[in-house]
């Protein structure tokens, strides 16, 4: 792959609200989306004298829960990922452990940075702190992650996801990746980066979704042969440029310390830590998730933790809730609540159809089988006929 390829890629757009605009986060995502055009992410930057977290991160009382060794095989641009949990330890454990793989990154540009990542991925497997349930931020601040006012809590209401609606905390180092994936039930995500070593972040445009998967299911043939879904694993990286070979849009980003990255509902991204970091991410929804996305969404059936979301017991939740309310905005949403509520019921009528369907073709076989099988036996019993002796 040609790494000056990787200069040629857009950046997504980047937005910095006033303390009034900051204070409602909903709409604020929602004006951002409306300025983005097809970007599957856009960039905040929180207004001047906006903090996390007052008393900072000196003393940070933080284990880094069975972080993944991340082994990487692959040429030619196309990557796949084998995970491998290793035992947990202190942060600061951790810190010196990666602190001895962050030479080669030191005293670099953010290109030179990003060409060596792709150059050296398969070198060396880094170790990444994922998925540590928690929340660094103070409680009551504006965009508290672990406090996000939007319609999937609202929906939710007292059903704790966690990841989903509760945050999680990643701990990386040089080179801990993820690979190309949307957010489950491919609902909108929010990460900060709380300290470190910038994260830098590859984001499909949406209207190019459809090609990325296609392009994706012609080089992983076999594996979505065994899931329809196998993008949901996050265990695969294509090259961002031979995607922009294939006439894939895409553009990326460098998150610093103190910025949030806004991943918009179906967006495929991925991405890699230039060095030791601390952030912090969550999945919440705008009211078009509920509208368009929603009841579209397939699912990966071989990943245990799957997330699943009941939509009719979902929205029958916010309907509950706007009825009580003088809001004629949401007043309104109430007539599209049912209509989705209405087509979810529909699809799961149809679904237990196919289904009982199924079972009824399964168990004739299955009966035909043990016939076939009775039969053979008795056959093979019959006495072979005695010979006349001459």
């Amino acid at each position: 792959m040609d790494p000056e390829e990787l200069t040629k890629i857009n950046f997504i757009p980047e937005f910095h609200p006033t303390k009034e605009e900051f204070s409602n986060f909903s709409k604020y995502c929602e004006d951002c989306e409306a300025q983005c055009g097809t970007a599957g992410a856009f960039k905040v930057i929180p207004p001047k004298g906006w903090q996390p977290r007052k008393e900072g991160y000196d003393h940070l009382d933080l284990t880094v829960q069975q972080p993944i060794e991340q082994n990487v095989w692959g040429s030619n641009g196309v990557y796949e990922l084998l995970y491998m949990l290793r035992e947990s330890r202190t942060l600061e454990k951790y810190r010196k452990l990666v602190s001895k793989t962050e030479y080669s990154s030191r005293k670099k540009s953010f290109t030179e940075i990003e060409k060596l990542f792709w150059k050296t991925l398969k070198l060396n497997a880094p170790l990444y702190g994922a998925d540590i349930e928690g929340s660094l931020m103070d409680k009551g601040i504006p965009w508290n992650l672990a406090e996000l006012d939007t319609c999937l809590k609202e929906g939710l209401d007292n059903l704790q996801l966690s990841g989903v609606n509760n945050p999680y905390i990643y701990v990386g180092g040089w080179k801990t990746m993820f690979g190309w994936h949307k957010e489950d039930y491919d609902l909108y995500s929010i990460n900060f980066l709380h300290l470190g070593a910038p994260k830098y972040w590859y984001s499909v445009d949406l209207d190019s979704n459809e090609d990325f998967e296609t392009l994706a299911k012609r080089i992983f043939t076999g594996r979505f042969e065994k899931c329809s879904e196998y993008l949901r694993h996050k265990n695969t990286l294509i090259h961002p440029a031979l995607l922009r070979k294939k006439g894939i849009n895409l553009r990326k980003t460098i998150q610093k310390p103190g910025e949030f990255i806004v991943l918009r509902a179906t967006a495929y991204h991925c991405g890699f830590n230039s060095g030791f970091n601390i952030a912090e991410a969550v999945n919440f929804a705008l009211f078009d998730w509920i509208e368009s996305i929603a009841s579209k969404v397939k699912f990966c059936n071989c990943i245990k933790d799957s997330v699943k979301i009941n939509m009719s017991t979902f929205c029958q939740t916010l309907i509950d809730k706007f009825e009580q309310e003088k809001s004629p905005i949401k007043k309104a949403m109430i007539k599209t609540l049912k209509k989705v509520q209405d087509e979810d019921i529909k699809a799961k009528q149809i679904f237990e159809k196919k289904k009982d369907s199924c079972k009824r073709r399964n168990t004739i076989k299955k009966k035909n089988r043990k016939r076939n099988a009775a039969s053979a036996k008795a056959k093979g019993k019959k006495k072979r006929p005695k010979l006349k002796e001459e």
